[in-house]
């Protein structure tokens, strides 16, 4: 019969399985990539949520842009609007709108939204409660149809300029930017 080459003196300690030091150093491990992984995941839950709403604000912009483009001249319309535009409020609503005017021909429109009168609201939208509006550069952005032209109230000082909009979290420093020119181009910082 021959002898085995397999060491004897470890085999022992291989059956008795893990030391306690062993055991602690793996829980230790373990509770300290937990706490890694809650504390960025509930940070980057606020991040998603902020990157979801610059989103929404912006479809909300473009879809403004839009509706002015498409319900310009319409035939047989009594009562075309004289544009769309979106409205912010510092409490976080922001509401799609279209202007309104008596006169047929837009002579009388007053390029803002008016609160008390129901045939302007579209739609309105109320931004995530973790997030604000830290700076709104325009109240309100209207496009006039056909080009569309651009109005910002306040209004501009200087043309081919363009209005902020910042959106942020609460409690923390992430900030995302929405800029409309004068132009009507949308765009991200």
């Amino acid at each position: 019969m021959q002898k085995s080459t397999y060491d004897t003196t470890n085999a022992g300690r291989a059956m008795r399985g893990f030391s306690l030091v062993e055991i602690l150093v793996m829980l230790a491990i373990i509770v300290f990539l937990t706490t890694l992984i809650v504390v960025y995941g509930a940070k980057g839950t606020k991040y998603i949520v902020l990157f979801r709403d610059q989103a929404s604000v912006m479809n909300t912009i473009v879809r403004a842009k839009s509706l002015a483009i498409s319900t310009y001249g319409q035939a047989g319309a009594q009562k075309t609007p004289c544009g769309y535009g979106v409205h912010f409020d510092a409490d976080g609503t922001y509401i799609l709108f279209k202007e309104q005017a008596v006169a047929l021909d837009c002579s009388d429109k007053d390029n803002t939204y008016t609160p008390g009168n129901p045939e302007e609201l579209v739609q309105a939208f109320q931004i995530n409660k973790a997030l604000l509006f830290k700076n709104l550069g325009a109240t309100d952005i209207i496009f006039v149809p056909p080009n569309p032209d651009v109005v910002m109230n306040p209004k501009l000082a200087a043309p081919n300029t363009s209005v902020s909009i910042v959106l942020g979290v609460k409690d923390d420093s992430k900030n995302v930017t929405i800029k409309v020119n004068t132009f009507g181009q949308v765009s991200t910082q």
